[in-house]
């Protein structure tokens, strides 16, 4: 199975389903370039306020889109676009929002970012 271009996830994991009949089907995604940042402050504020011992940690997932070609990156937009009149699937928009990649299977992305934030909170201590 491979999941985005030049990456077999089964290099990085594998899966062994010991109760087929109760799981027909499995599926894996992977995620990569995340990067590690402080937690909002309004957050740790209000934890601390409670007296709520914590670990803390943010994140930004990089989850770009790839495209085969401009046609497969005309078709997403015209299916996902918000914009009622369409404007999306013009050439100069989507170059514009559109970057180009070295992988010769996925030459072209949507890059999309998502920051997610992620506290451990210590209950033994509490």
């Amino acid at each position: 199975m491979v999941l985005y271009a030049n990456c077999d996830i089964h290099s990085y994991l594998s899966v062994e389903v010991t109760a087929p009949a109760l799981c027909p089907r499995y599926t894996a995604r992977m995620v990569k370039n995340i990067k590690i940042e402080p937690s909002p402050r309004w957050m740790r504020e209000r934890l601390r306020a409670m007296g709520v011992p914590f670990e803390e940690k943010a994140m930004t997932l990089s989850l770009n889109q790839p495209f085969r070609n401009m046609e497969d990156a005309r078709r997403f937009f015209r299916l996902y676009s918000q914009d009622k009149n369409k404007r999306a699937a013009a050439e100069d928009y989507l170059r514009n929002r559109l970057r180009e990649t070295d992988d010769p299977a996925f030459p072209l992305e949507l890059p999309m970012q998502r920051n997610l934030a992620l506290i451990t909170l210590n209950v033994n201590s509490l």
